[in-house]
């Protein structure tokens, strides 16, 4: 019934509330992208986002602190992951909802390899060349126990690929995408089957992995090794598939009630709708601080990460419901060109950015002498001019490599792809 329904709201010309294309996931997910790069060039800069406000005095406010913000960054990581299974899992949502046709399995293949493989390879090769000029490599077996992981990406199952890489260290979060990918499609078809029984069982996996294999462990094993591994992060994938099954279901009972209202009675909905989710949105925010205050006083960050990880998560489940169906002034807040613009480079900016700010840094630029980096020495003007080099610098390669090797090598794999899908 609800696909018959489904499939006669697909037909209409309008939707009030569209799934095609979201447009303040835009904004999330550039904003993670943001921060998490924040953080990084926050770690060699040491540049504080500390700003006196003696004009704001008359409201009792003296200083704008984001310490809390920075110093958190890597936790956008998870909100990264999460945005992943919510965009992987929305087709088989409207698939669901709506009797929409799902990804098929080949094609599902093809288009990760396209987005993911060319950047990939291409950023590994570049790091190879930096580590090998720089002699960073003791033999050229230690390169190939460092490389050869990389190649197929199981290098966070190695502390030497993993914690100890010269292959650029934030490729780790890329592994744990692509294992992901591979088992998607199989679980996509079993939460279409039997949607709560498969998030119970993706959540159920994390809790077990968290608590059953690395807590017992802690005084054994190197937590760095563990606690990033797949099995932890199933239950934000989990969240994630469970957000776009939400918000799918929810614009189509909304699309329903207001298939043959008048214009008043849609801009009162609209209005009613965006309210509530505005809030909504504003609350999840409000928690999100809690929990980055009480991380940055924890004891051990790692183990408050994946003691919260399925919380944090919820958090940002209920904050990108929020978005979708939030006030329009919300909405083109998180959806607008700007934003459009650098999620579509955001993938680069993350691959680059850590990796530019530590080369900069080791060769001395912006130029500086002595044994201790300028930051160490709290000169502003050094840090200031890192700062910007660091951000102007991911921004100008991430925008070089998206428009020269990802989305050209992306068109040519999807070309060859349905090239051999017509001659079978």
């Amino acid at each position: 019934m609800i696909i018959g329904k489904g499939k006669k709201y697909m037909k209409q010309k309008k939707q009030v509330y569209s799934v095609d294309y979201i447009k303040p996931l835009d904004g999330v997910r550039a904003l993670a992208n943001l921060i998490v790069a924040w953080f990084h060039i926050w770690q060699q800069s040491w540049l504080q986002p500390i700003k006196e406000t003696k004009c704001l005095s008359i409201f009792n406010v003296t200083q704008i602190n984001l310490d809390w913000l920075v110093r958190t960054g890597y936790q956008m990581v998870d909100v990264m992951l999460l945005l992943s299974g919510f965009c992987l899992f929305l087709p088989y949502a409207k698939s669901m909802v709506y009797g929409a046709a799902e990804p098929h399995l080949k094609q599902f293949y093809k288009k990760r390899v396209a987005r993911i493989m060319p950047s990939y390879y291409f950023a590994i090769l570049v790091a190879l060349v930096v580590a090998l000029a720089a002699g960073k490599y003791s033999s050229s077996s230690a390169m190939w126990k460092d490389l050869v992981p990389h190649l197929f990406f199981v290098h966070t199952y190695s502390e030497q690929s993993y914690l100890a890489t010269n292959l650029n260290v934030v490729l780790w979060t890329l592994a744990v995408e692509v294992q992901f990918y591979i088992i998607f499609p199989f679980l996509a078809k079993l939460f279409k089957r039997c949607a709560w029984g498969t998030y119970c069982g993706m959540v159920a996996v994390s809790w077990m992995f968290d608590n059953w294999v690395i807590t017992p462990r802690l005084a054994s094993i190197n937590l760095g090794m563990w606690f990033n591994q797949l099995p932890t992060f199933l239950c934000v994938y989990a969240n994630g598939m469970m957000a776009a099954l939400i918000v799918v279901k929810f614009s189509q009972i909304l699309n329903t009630y207001l298939e043959n209202a008048e214009e008043v009675q849609i801009k009162n909905t609209k209005r009613i709708v965006g309210y509530f989710f505005t809030m909504l949105m504003l609350l999840s925010l409000y928690v999100y601080y809690i929990m980055m205050k009480n991380l940055t006083v924890a004891e051990n960050g790692s183990v408050w990460q994946y003691n919260n990880r399925y919380m944090f998560s919820l958090v940002f489940t209920v904050f990108i419901v929020g978005c979708t169906f939030a006030l329009s002034f919300v909405q083109k807040i998180f959806g607008n060109r700007v934003m459009k613009f650098l999620s579509g480079i955001s993938f680069q900016i993350y691959i680059w950015h850590q990796f530019l700010a530590t080369l900069f840094k080791e060769h001395h630029i912006p130029y500086w002498t002595g044994e201790n980096p300028p930051n160490m020495l709290g000169d502003k003007v050094w840090m200031w001019k890192y700062f910007i080099l660091c951000w102007a610098g991911a921004i100008v390669v991430a925008t070089a490599v998206t428009y020269l090797i990802e989305r050209p090598c992306s068109k040519i794999i999807m070309k060859q792809f349905d090239k051999s899908r017509k001659r079978g």
